[in-house]
C-alpha cells in the first residue's frame, strides 16, 4: 500500500473518524505572498489617489542615499521594498506578476512564516547594499525587485527542472532562466547604466543562495532561542535524515500531499519524494503489524 492510499486522503469521513485520524486542514487565513501583494498595490494607488502631485507617501517611503547615515531614516531600508515607481505602472506590474506566480511554491516550500521573514531580510539586504555603495550620493532607491529576485532564484533553486514559460509562450527551464538572470544583472551593474538597481537584484540573488546552501532556517533559530537547555542544534537541522515521531511525519506527508494537489507532483524537490516513500514504507509496516 502506497502513501496515496493512507486513510486521511480518502474522501469518507466517516472512514477517518472510526480510525481516529484527524484530517488537517489548511489555514483560510492569506498567505505571505498575497498580503506582500496586497500592501505593495494599496500603498502605489493610495499614493496616486491622495498625493498625485508630490508623491509624498512614496518619497516618504522610499530610500535615499543621502539618508542612509541618519538613524532616523533607517526605516527606509525596509519601506523601500513596498513601494514602486509611481510614473512607471509596469515596475509594479513586473514585480507583482512574479511574485505572485514563483512565491507561493516557495512559501509552500518553507513556510509561511519563514518566508516572510526571508522576504523581509533580502529587502534589508538590498537596501543595506545599496546604501553602503551610495552613501552620500543624491540618488534614491524604491522597489521590490530584490526581494522578488531572491524569491526568484530561491524557486529555481528548489525547483531547477521547472518549465517556465517567458510571456506565456516561451518554454523554458528554470536552471537556464536563472542562469540568464543573473547574466543580465551582472552585466548592468558593471555598466552601471539606466536606472535599474542591479545591484540590489544581485544582492537578492546572492541572499537566496547563501540561505538555500547553508541551510539556515530562521524559525528554527527563533525556537532554539526560546528552548535554550532544552534541545542541542542539532534538533533544528533544516533537511534531518530521521522525520522525528510519527505526529512530525504526518505533518509533513500532509503538506506534500496538498503540494502535490495544487502544483502537481512535478513540484517536488527528490527530498520531498524520498519524504513520501519512506512514509509510505512506514505506513506499510503499521499496516503489517
Amino acid at each position: 500500500m502506497g502513501i496515496y492510499d493512507r486513510d486521511y486522503f480518502r474522501e469518507d469521513r466517516s472512514d477517518e473518524n472510526r480510525r481516529g485520524i484527524r484530517r488537517r486542514t489548511p489555514r483560510s487565513s492569506l498567505s505571505a505572498v498575497t498580503w506582500i501583494i496586497i500592501i505593495n498595490v494599496a500603498l502605489y494607488f493610495l499614493n496616486a489617489l491622495l498625493t498625485p502631485e508630490n508623491n509624498l507617501i512614496t518619497n516618504s517611503l522610499m530610500m535615499k542615499a543621502e539618508n542612509f547615515g541618519h538613524p532616523l531614516y533607517w526605516y527606509q531600508i525596509l519601506t523601500y521594498g513596498f513601494v514602486q515607481d509611481p510614473s512607471n505602472f509596469m515596475h509594479i506590474l513586473a514585480n507583482m506578476f512574479t511574485l505572485f506566480f514563483l512565491g507561493p511554491p516557495v512559501e509552500q516550500r518553507y513556510g509561511r512564516k519563514e518566508f516572510l521573514i526571508f522576504y523581509l531580510i533580502a529587502i534589508i539586504v538590498g537596501g543595506l547594499i545599496w546604501g553602503f555603495l551610495h552613501m552620500g550620493g543624491e540618488g534614491a532607491m524604491l522597489g521590490a525587485s530584490g526581494a522578488v529576485s531572491a524569491t526568484v532564484i530561491l524557486f529555481i533553486l528548489n525547483y531547477p527542472n521547472m518549465m517556465l514559460y517567458i510571456y506565456g509562450i516561451i518554454p523554458v527551464p528554470a536552471w537556464l532562466l536563472g542562469i540568464g538572470y543573473i547574466v543580465y544583472d551582472t552585466m548592468g551593474a558593471w555598466e552601471g547604466k539606466g536606472n535599474i538597481a542591479h545591484e540590489v537584484h544581485l544582492a537578492g540573488a546572492a541572499f537566496a543562495l547563501i540561505y538555500f546552501f547553508s541551510r539556515i532556517r530562521f524559525t528554527a533559530l527563533g525556537n532554539f532561542k526560546k528552548q535554550k537547555g532544552k534541545y542541542s542544534p542539532r534538533t533544528f537541522s533544516v533537511h534531518r535524515e530521521d522525520p522525528g515521531p510519527s505526529n512530525e511525519m504526518e505533518a509533513e506527508v500532509d503538506r506534500l500531499l496538498r503540494k502535490i494537489s495544487q502544483y502537481g507532483e512535478a513540484a517536488l524537490t527528490e527530498q520531498e519524494r524520498e519524504t513520501l516513500r519512506r512514509a509510505s514504507r512506514e505506513y506499510q509496516k503499521k499496516k503489517d503489524r
